[in-house]
Protein backbone atom coordinates (compact mmCIF):
# COMPACT_ATOMS: atom_id res chain seq x y z
CA UNK A 1 0.00 0.00 0.00
CA UNK A 2 1.36 3.36 -0.94
CA UNK A 3 1.78 6.33 1.59
CA UNK A 4 -0.66 8.43 -0.42
CA UNK A 5 -3.44 6.07 -0.02
CA UNK A 6 -2.64 5.31 3.89
CA UNK A 7 -2.70 9.03 4.33
CA UNK A 8 -5.46 9.70 3.06
CA UNK A 9 -7.73 6.57 4.89
CA UNK A 10 -5.92 7.67 8.08
CA UNK A 11 -7.27 11.10 7.46
CA UNK A 12 -10.54 9.97 6.84
CA UNK A 13 -10.46 7.99 10.24
CA UNK A 14 -9.13 11.46 12.15
CA UNK A 15 -12.23 13.00 10.69
CA UNK A 16 -14.90 10.14 11.40
CA UNK A 17 -15.40 9.44 7.96
CA UNK A 18 -14.18 6.46 6.52
CA UNK A 19 -16.86 3.81 5.00
CA UNK A 20 -17.32 0.12 5.87
CA UNK A 21 -14.44 -0.78 3.01
CA UNK A 22 -12.01 2.25 4.13
CA UNK A 23 -12.01 1.18 7.79
CA UNK A 24 -11.77 -2.56 7.39
CA UNK A 25 -8.52 -1.76 4.62
CA UNK A 26 -7.00 0.58 7.37
CA UNK A 27 -7.63 -1.53 9.95
CA UNK A 28 -5.35 -4.22 8.07
CA UNK A 29 -3.20 -1.97 6.78
CA UNK A 30 -1.94 -0.88 10.50
CA UNK A 31 -1.68 -4.47 11.56
CA UNK A 32 1.11 -5.35 8.65
CA UNK A 33 4.11 -4.74 9.79
CA UNK A 34 5.46 -3.43 6.38
CA UNK A 35 3.89 -0.53 6.94
CA UNK A 36 5.26 0.38 10.39
CA UNK A 37 7.74 2.94 8.51
CA UNK A 38 5.14 4.22 6.50
CA UNK A 39 3.25 5.59 9.34
CA UNK A 40 6.21 6.91 11.40
CA UNK A 41 7.03 9.13 8.76
CA UNK A 42 3.09 10.07 9.05
CA UNK A 43 2.95 10.65 12.46
CA UNK A 44 5.97 12.68 12.26
CA UNK A 45 4.69 14.64 9.40
CA UNK A 46 1.19 15.30 11.92
CA UNK A 47 3.08 16.27 14.91
CA UNK A 48 4.88 19.21 12.31
CA UNK A 49 1.51 20.39 11.26
CA UNK A 50 0.53 20.74 14.91
CA UNK A 51 -0.20 24.60 15.44
CA UNK A 52 1.40 26.50 18.58
CA UNK A 53 -2.28 27.19 19.06
CA UNK A 54 -3.14 23.67 19.20
CA UNK A 55 -0.82 22.72 21.41
CA UNK A 56 -1.40 25.32 23.83
CA UNK A 57 -4.98 24.97 23.95
CA UNK A 58 -5.11 21.45 25.33
CA UNK A 59 -5.78 21.60 28.29
CA UNK A 60 -6.41 18.15 30.41
CA UNK A 61 -10.20 17.94 30.06
CA UNK A 62 -9.25 18.15 26.23
CA UNK A 63 -6.38 15.58 26.62
CA UNK A 64 -8.45 13.27 28.02
CA UNK A 65 -11.53 13.35 25.84
CA UNK A 66 -9.32 12.75 23.42
CA UNK A 67 -7.57 10.16 24.44
CA UNK A 68 -10.27 8.13 25.17
CA UNK A 69 -11.74 8.92 21.76
CA UNK A 70 -8.90 7.32 20.32
CA UNK A 71 -8.39 4.23 22.62
CA UNK A 72 -11.98 3.52 22.17
CA UNK A 73 -13.32 3.50 18.68
CA UNK A 74 -16.54 4.85 17.92
CA UNK A 75 -19.81 2.55 18.97
CA UNK A 76 -21.39 3.03 15.44
CA UNK A 77 -18.79 0.93 13.84
CA UNK A 78 -18.99 -2.71 14.12
CA UNK A 79 -15.67 -3.19 13.76
CA UNK A 80 -13.00 -2.47 16.51
CA UNK A 81 -9.46 -1.95 16.15
CA UNK A 82 -6.42 -3.66 17.86
CA UNK A 83 -4.02 -1.38 19.16
CA UNK A 84 -2.50 -0.32 16.13
CA UNK A 85 -5.34 1.77 15.95
CA UNK A 86 -4.51 3.99 19.63
CA UNK A 87 -0.66 3.66 18.37
CA UNK A 88 -1.43 5.17 14.97
CA UNK A 89 -3.28 8.06 16.42
CA UNK A 90 -2.26 8.84 19.67
CA UNK A 91 1.34 9.11 18.87
CA UNK A 92 0.27 12.66 17.06
CA UNK A 93 -0.52 13.83 20.65
CA UNK A 94 2.71 11.86 21.94
CA UNK A 95 3.44 13.20 25.54
CA UNK A 96 2.05 17.27 24.00
CA UNK A 97 0.01 17.50 26.73
CA UNK A 98 0.64 17.82 30.84
CA UNK A 99 -1.71 18.83 33.45
CA UNK A 100 -0.76 22.55 32.73
CA UNK A 101 -1.04 24.48 30.38
CA UNK A 102 1.03 24.08 27.68
CA UNK A 103 3.41 27.06 26.79
CA UNK A 104 4.74 27.40 23.53
CA UNK A 105 7.17 24.83 22.17
CA UNK A 106 10.18 26.36 21.25
CA UNK A 107 12.52 24.94 17.95
CA UNK A 108 14.91 27.28 18.53
CA UNK A 109 18.52 25.23 19.55
CA UNK A 110 18.77 27.43 22.83
CA UNK A 111 15.14 25.27 24.37
CA UNK A 112 16.52 21.60 22.41
CA UNK A 113 18.94 19.38 24.80
CA UNK A 114 22.17 20.53 25.46
CA UNK A 115 25.32 18.65 24.89
CA UNK A 116 25.40 17.86 28.37
CA UNK A 117 21.72 16.56 28.64
CA UNK A 118 21.79 14.36 25.70
CA UNK A 119 22.16 10.99 25.78
CA UNK A 120 24.97 9.90 23.18
CA UNK A 121 23.84 6.65 22.97
CA UNK A 122 20.11 4.81 22.60
CA UNK A 123 18.81 2.88 25.45
CA UNK A 124 17.42 -0.27 23.92
CA UNK A 125 14.26 -1.85 25.24
CA UNK A 126 13.64 -5.03 26.94
CA UNK A 127 13.31 -8.64 25.22
CA UNK A 128 12.04 -12.10 25.58
CA UNK A 129 14.06 -13.06 28.17
CA UNK A 130 13.98 -16.08 31.21
CA UNK A 131 14.99 -18.91 33.52
CA UNK A 132 13.67 -21.54 34.69
CA UNK A 133 14.91 -22.95 38.27
CA UNK A 134 13.52 -26.23 39.21
CA UNK A 135 12.82 -27.40 42.58
CA UNK A 136 16.47 -29.04 43.06
CA UNK A 137 18.10 -25.58 42.45
CA UNK A 138 18.53 -26.65 38.51
CA UNK A 139 18.87 -23.21 36.48
CA UNK A 140 17.82 -23.15 32.79
CA UNK A 141 18.31 -19.95 30.90
CA UNK A 142 15.56 -19.84 27.73
CA UNK A 143 16.31 -19.22 25.08
CA UNK A 144 14.99 -15.61 23.73
CA UNK A 145 14.55 -16.30 19.97
CA UNK A 146 11.42 -18.34 21.57
CA UNK A 147 9.14 -16.31 24.05
CA UNK A 148 7.76 -18.64 25.11
CA UNK A 149 7.42 -22.38 26.82
CA UNK A 150 4.77 -24.94 27.19
CA UNK A 151 4.15 -27.92 30.40
CA UNK A 152 2.12 -30.52 29.40
CA UNK A 153 2.32 -34.27 29.69
CA UNK A 154 5.10 -34.60 31.38
CA UNK A 155 7.61 -32.61 29.75
CA UNK A 156 8.52 -28.51 28.67
CA UNK A 157 8.87 -27.73 25.13
CA UNK A 158 9.41 -24.30 23.87
CA UNK A 159 5.90 -22.62 21.51
CA UNK A 160 7.08 -24.26 18.09
CA UNK A 161 7.81 -27.59 19.79
CA UNK A 162 11.64 -27.66 20.57
CA UNK A 163 12.21 -29.54 23.77
CA UNK A 164 13.86 -26.98 27.12
CA UNK A 165 16.72 -28.86 28.19
CA UNK A 166 19.50 -28.40 30.94
CA UNK A 167 22.28 -27.15 28.89
CA UNK A 168 20.13 -25.07 26.45
CA UNK A 169 21.12 -27.08 23.12
CA UNK A 170 19.62 -29.60 20.49
CA UNK A 171 18.57 -33.63 21.81
CA UNK A 172 16.62 -34.98 24.23
CA UNK A 173 15.10 -33.97 27.59
CA UNK A 174 16.65 -34.29 30.72
CA UNK A 175 15.42 -36.61 33.74
CA UNK A 176 16.56 -33.62 35.92
CA UNK A 177 13.39 -31.22 34.26
CA UNK A 178 11.07 -34.54 33.89
CA UNK A 179 11.11 -35.47 37.37
CA UNK A 180 10.87 -31.77 38.67
CA UNK A 181 7.47 -31.35 40.73
CA UNK A 182 7.81 -27.56 41.07
CA UNK A 183 9.61 -24.72 39.21
CA UNK A 184 9.75 -21.11 38.62
CA UNK A 185 9.64 -18.80 35.75
CA UNK A 186 11.31 -15.58 36.35
CA UNK A 187 12.28 -12.57 34.26
CA UNK A 188 14.82 -9.87 34.87
CA UNK A 189 15.38 -6.15 34.34
CA UNK A 190 14.35 -5.58 30.66
CA UNK A 191 12.98 -9.39 30.12
CA UNK A 192 9.57 -10.70 28.84
CA UNK A 193 8.32 -14.67 28.53
CA UNK A 194 5.12 -16.37 28.33
CA UNK A 195 4.18 -19.82 29.77
CA UNK A 196 1.57 -22.29 28.97
CA UNK A 197 0.60 -24.16 32.37
CA UNK A 198 -0.29 -27.91 32.43
CA UNK A 199 -4.09 -27.19 32.85
CA UNK A 200 -3.62 -24.91 29.50
CA UNK A 201 -3.69 -21.63 31.50
CA UNK A 202 -1.41 -18.79 29.50
CA UNK A 203 0.94 -16.60 31.63
CA UNK A 204 2.28 -13.75 30.46
CA UNK A 205 5.27 -12.57 32.48
CA UNK A 206 6.63 -8.74 32.39
CA UNK A 207 9.50 -7.17 33.40
CA UNK A 208 11.29 -8.48 36.77
CA UNK A 209 8.96 -10.75 37.82
CA UNK A 210 8.57 -14.28 39.01
CA UNK A 211 5.72 -17.03 38.81
CA UNK A 212 6.20 -20.33 40.89
CA UNK A 213 4.09 -22.86 39.44
CA UNK A 214 3.54 -26.80 40.04
CA UNK A 215 5.02 -28.90 36.72
CA UNK A 216 1.66 -30.94 37.26
CA UNK A 217 -1.43 -28.97 39.12
CA UNK A 218 -2.95 -31.52 41.06
CA UNK A 219 -6.73 -33.18 40.91
CA UNK A 220 -8.18 -30.75 43.74
CA UNK A 221 -6.55 -27.05 42.95
CA UNK A 222 -4.81 -25.30 40.67
CA UNK A 223 -2.21 -22.69 42.71
CA UNK A 224 0.69 -20.58 41.70
CA UNK A 225 2.80 -17.88 43.28
CA UNK A 226 3.10 -14.49 41.26
CA UNK A 227 6.09 -11.63 42.24
CA UNK A 228 6.41 -8.51 39.81
CA UNK A 229 3.28 -8.55 37.23
CA UNK A 230 1.27 -11.19 35.07
CA UNK A 231 -1.44 -11.97 33.20
CA UNK A 232 -3.36 -14.46 32.63
CA UNK A 233 -6.06 -16.46 30.60
CA UNK A 234 -6.62 -19.11 33.04
CA UNK A 235 -8.76 -22.45 31.51
CA UNK A 236 -11.84 -23.07 32.65
CA UNK A 237 -12.14 -25.98 35.06
CA UNK A 238 -15.59 -25.70 37.50
CA UNK A 239 -13.81 -28.83 39.51
CA UNK A 240 -10.44 -27.25 40.59
CA UNK A 241 -10.26 -23.29 41.34
CA UNK A 242 -7.51 -21.15 40.15
CA UNK A 243 -5.44 -19.10 42.81
CA UNK A 244 -2.96 -17.11 42.43
CA UNK A 245 -1.12 -15.65 45.55
CA UNK A 246 1.15 -12.93 46.33
CA UNK A 247 2.05 -10.25 48.20
CA UNK A 248 -0.78 -8.93 49.78
CA UNK A 249 -3.49 -10.59 47.86
CA UNK A 250 -5.10 -13.97 47.05
CA UNK A 251 -7.31 -13.89 43.52
CA UNK A 252 -9.77 -17.03 42.81
CA UNK A 253 -10.94 -17.63 39.87
CA UNK A 254 -12.42 -20.34 38.15
CA UNK A 255 -11.74 -19.62 34.11
CA UNK A 256 -11.00 -15.46 33.50
CA UNK A 257 -8.55 -13.11 32.01
CA UNK A 258 -7.28 -10.53 34.42
CA UNK A 259 -3.68 -9.01 35.30
CA UNK A 260 -2.03 -9.19 38.85
CA UNK A 261 0.57 -6.12 39.59
CA UNK A 262 2.42 -6.95 42.61
CA UNK A 263 6.11 -5.76 42.33
CA UNK A 264 7.66 -5.55 45.76
CA UNK A 265 8.38 -1.83 45.68
CA UNK A 266 6.07 -0.76 48.69
CA UNK A 267 3.33 0.18 46.45
CA UNK A 268 -0.48 -0.93 46.44
CA UNK A 269 -1.07 -4.68 45.07
CA UNK A 270 -3.43 -3.98 41.78
CA UNK A 271 -5.47 -7.24 40.86
CA UNK A 272 -7.42 -5.95 37.05
CA UNK A 273 -10.23 -7.96 35.79
CA UNK A 274 -10.88 -8.58 31.94
CA UNK A 275 -13.35 -10.76 31.88
CA UNK A 276 -15.04 -13.35 34.19
CA UNK A 277 -15.22 -12.79 37.66
CA UNK A 278 -12.48 -13.42 40.36
CA UNK A 279 -12.68 -12.91 43.87
CA UNK A 280 -10.06 -10.76 45.47
CA UNK A 281 -8.85 -10.79 49.37
CA UNK A 282 -6.25 -9.76 51.30
CA UNK A 283 -3.17 -12.05 52.86
CA UNK A 284 -3.97 -10.38 56.02
CA UNK A 285 -7.80 -11.05 55.97
CA UNK A 286 -7.27 -14.58 57.07
CA UNK A 287 -11.37 -14.67 57.36
CA UNK A 288 -11.54 -13.22 53.64
CA UNK A 289 -14.09 -10.80 55.27
CA UNK A 290 -13.06 -8.03 53.46
CA UNK A 291 -13.04 -10.17 49.66
CA UNK A 292 -14.69 -8.78 46.81
CA UNK A 293 -16.14 -10.01 43.62
CA UNK A 294 -14.63 -7.95 40.64
CA UNK A 295 -16.60 -7.27 37.33
CA UNK A 296 -14.63 -6.22 33.99
CA UNK A 297 -13.03 -3.06 34.11
CA UNK A 298 -12.74 -3.33 37.81
CA UNK A 299 -9.46 -2.75 39.72
CA UNK A 300 -8.76 -4.42 43.53
CA UNK A 301 -5.68 -2.88 45.23
CA UNK A 302 -4.65 -3.37 48.66
CA UNK A 303 -1.61 -2.49 50.43
CA UNK A 304 0.45 -5.75 52.15
CA UNK A 305 -0.51 -5.93 56.00
CA UNK A 306 -3.60 -4.07 55.12
CA UNK A 307 -6.57 -6.37 54.93
CA UNK A 308 -8.45 -3.55 53.46
CA UNK A 309 -9.22 -4.21 49.71
CA UNK A 310 -10.30 -0.92 47.35
CA UNK A 311 -12.31 -1.16 44.25
CA UNK A 312 -12.50 1.12 41.44
CA UNK A 313 -13.22 1.07 37.89
CA UNK A 314 -10.48 1.49 35.39
CA UNK A 315 -9.19 1.77 31.60
CA UNK A 316 -8.24 -1.69 30.40
CA UNK A 317 -6.80 -0.57 27.29
CA UNK A 318 -4.11 1.31 30.30
CA UNK A 319 -3.67 -1.55 32.38
CA UNK A 320 -2.72 -4.70 29.89
CA UNK A 321 -0.76 -2.28 27.25
CA UNK A 322 2.51 -3.75 28.02
CA UNK A 323 1.30 -7.49 27.15
CA UNK A 324 0.02 -5.55 23.23
CA UNK A 325 3.80 -4.38 23.52
CA UNK A 326 2.75 -0.48 24.20
CA UNK A 327 3.10 2.03 27.09
CA UNK A 328 -0.07 4.24 27.02
CA UNK A 329 0.08 7.24 29.60
CA UNK A 330 -3.16 8.64 30.09
CA UNK A 331 -2.84 11.98 32.63
CA UNK A 332 -0.21 10.11 34.11
CA UNK A 333 2.78 11.30 36.55
CA UNK A 334 6.04 11.32 35.11
CA UNK A 335 7.37 9.21 39.10
CA UNK A 336 5.08 6.38 37.37
CA UNK A 337 5.80 6.50 33.92
CA UNK A 338 9.45 6.46 34.90
CA UNK A 339 8.53 3.39 37.58
CA UNK A 340 7.16 1.17 34.50
CA UNK A 341 10.28 2.37 32.22
CA UNK A 342 12.76 1.74 34.85
CA UNK A 343 11.69 -2.38 34.64
CA UNK A 344 11.91 -2.32 30.93
CA UNK A 345 14.70 -0.52 30.01
CA UNK A 346 17.10 -1.63 32.92
CA UNK A 347 17.60 1.93 34.42
CA UNK A 348 17.77 4.28 37.48
CA UNK A 349 15.76 7.00 37.86
CA UNK A 350 16.59 9.63 40.06
CA UNK A 351 13.95 12.71 40.56
CA UNK A 352 15.08 16.26 41.11
CA UNK A 353 12.37 18.52 43.05
CA UNK A 354 8.93 18.08 41.99
CA UNK A 355 9.41 16.83 38.62
CA UNK A 356 7.65 13.66 38.88
CA UNK A 357 4.33 15.24 39.45
CA UNK A 358 4.07 16.53 36.00
CA UNK A 359 1.24 14.59 34.26
CA UNK A 360 1.52 13.36 30.41
CA UNK A 361 -0.96 11.86 27.53
CA UNK A 362 0.85 9.97 24.91
CA UNK A 363 2.20 6.00 23.50
CA UNK A 364 5.36 4.33 23.01
CA UNK A 365 6.53 1.01 21.35
CA UNK A 366 8.08 -1.15 23.69
CA UNK A 367 10.05 -2.02 20.96
CA UNK A 368 11.37 1.45 20.63
CA UNK A 369 14.73 2.81 22.03
CA UNK A 370 14.05 5.02 25.05
CA UNK A 371 15.91 8.28 23.66
CA UNK A 372 13.16 9.40 21.32
CA UNK A 373 10.40 8.95 23.95
CA UNK A 374 12.82 11.28 26.47
CA UNK A 375 13.22 13.79 23.64
CA UNK A 376 9.87 14.19 23.12
CA UNK A 377 8.90 14.86 27.18
CA UNK A 378 11.55 17.57 26.73
CA UNK A 379 9.85 19.16 24.22
CA UNK A 380 6.66 19.93 26.36
CA UNK A 381 9.53 22.40 28.35
CA UNK A 382 8.37 21.18 31.75
CA UNK A 383 11.17 18.74 32.34
CA UNK A 384 14.88 18.10 31.84
CA UNK A 385 16.74 14.91 31.04
CA UNK A 386 20.70 14.29 32.02
CA UNK A 387 22.15 10.89 32.46
CA UNK A 388 24.73 9.00 34.87
CA UNK A 389 26.75 6.23 34.60
CA UNK A 390 25.11 3.61 36.47
CA UNK A 391 27.20 0.56 38.13
CA UNK A 392 27.39 -1.21 35.29
CA UNK A 393 29.38 1.68 33.58
CA UNK A 394 26.87 2.32 30.87
CA UNK A 395 24.63 5.57 30.38
CA UNK A 396 21.42 3.95 33.05
CA UNK A 397 21.06 6.40 35.55
CA UNK A 398 18.54 9.16 34.78
CA UNK A 399 18.30 12.53 36.21
CA UNK A 400 15.22 13.88 36.08
CA UNK A 401 14.65 18.13 36.65
CA UNK A 402 11.40 20.12 36.74
CA UNK A 403 11.89 23.24 33.92
CA UNK A 404 9.46 25.35 36.13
Amino acid sequence: MTKDRIQYLYNQYLKDACSEEEFKELKASLQDPANEALFADLLDENWNLLADDELRDMVPEKSEMLFKKIVSHPAKKTATLTFWIPLAAAAIFLLAVSTFLLTRIDSSEEQKMTADNKITSDILPGANKATLTLDNGNTIALKKEKGGIIAADNKLVYTDGSMVSDDNGPGKQTTTIKAARMATLATPVGGQYQITLSDGTKVWLNAESKLHYPVEFSQEQRTVELEGEGYFEVAKDSRRPFTVTSEGQEIEVLGTHFNVNAYRDGSAVKTTLIEGRVRVSSTSDREKEEAVILSPGQQASSVPGNSQVRVNSVNIEEITDWKEGLFLFNNESLKSIMGRLAHWYNIEVVFEGNAGNVRFVGTHLRSKGLNNLLENIESTDKVRFRTEKGSNGKERRIIVTANY
